[in-house]
């Protein structure tokens, strides 16, 4: 039986970083967390049935070519929320045309809620022309796009810090769940 491939994007670039925060008169960008949540699950995720890929886009317009050419089972996006300074909560993505998709957020949703103990806001089902919607839609893998909180209601870096350790805690469960079932 071959080896689980799990593609772990690091949601936006340098170029578009996606949301921020700013601690201590420092601007800290949604790029710049998750790309450092996706490098530490690979550091520490040892799952023998898991082919764990870590994956940042270098385009926008490639990311879908450049996900389907790695031949993954699954893809797990991840990103941080922003609104209004004042909101707060989980929420997971997912096609709103894949039943995998669909149980795999379930899945995913509950593990970060246990996790950072935030407002459970749900699993989204998106379409393509909605937010997230070209990379849950149009790629190969049983995807999700990871939202476990949202970056610019904190001004707090303990806070930020203890949120970034709890989700990577729950992407590792999310892999165990992966390598262990079959969805």
């Amino acid at each position: 039986m071959k080896n689980k491939r799990v593609i772990l994007l690091a949601g936006h670039n340098f170029i578009s970083p996606g949301c921020h925060t700013v601690i201590d008169k420092k601007i800290i960008t949604e790029f710049d967390l998750v790309t450092d949540i996706v490098a530490n699950v690979f550091k520490r995720e040892r799952l023998m049935g898991i082919d764990l890929i870590n994956k940042a886009r270098n385009q926008f317009g490639d990311l879908v070519s450049e996900v389907n050419s790695l031949n993954g089972d699954y893809l797990i996006s991840c990103h941080l929320n922003a609104y209004d300074n004042k909101s707060q909560g989980t929420e997971v993505l997912y096609s709103y045309i894949s039943q995998r998709g669909k149980e795999l957020a379930r899945i995913a949703q509950d593990k970060l809620v246990k996790h950072l103990g935030l407002n459970d806001r749900g699993i989204k089902p998106t379409k393509l022309n909605e937010r997230g919607g070209s990379i849950l839609n149009k790629t190969k893998p049983v995807a999700i796009l990871l939202e476990p909180f949202f970056l610019d209601d904190i001004t707090d870096r303990a806070i930020l810090d203890d949120y970034m350790r709890k989700t990577e805690d729950a992407i590792l469960e999310i892999l165990n769940y992966i390598d262990k079932q079959e969805l």
